[in-house]
């Protein structure tokens, strides 16, 4: 099986083999230190151009919850 990710290294080796990528990158807290520490680090270095992007992603997202929670409660039977 082709590994999709680069950056997260095996230490277990077999038994991270078993599970599947999905519950691997969950279940890594090495690759998301190392995605805390560059996204820290992007922040600093070019805060203004990547902090629009969360607001308005994290915005839309509970507006998208917001509006099917809307649809569902008015389509009830």
């Amino acid at each position: 099986m082709k590994k999709v990710w680069s950056s997260y290294t095996f230490q277990r080796g077999v038994q991270e083999q078993m599970l599947s990528p999905f519950e691997v990158n969950i279940a890594g807290p090495e690759q998301l230190k190392g995605f805390l520490k560059k996204a820290q680090w992007m922040m600093q270095d070019r805060g203004h151009l990547l902090f629009p992007p969360i607001i308005v992603s994290v915005l839309t997202i509970w507006w998208i919850k917001h509006l099917r929670h809307e649809y569902l409660l008015s389509h009830r039977d």
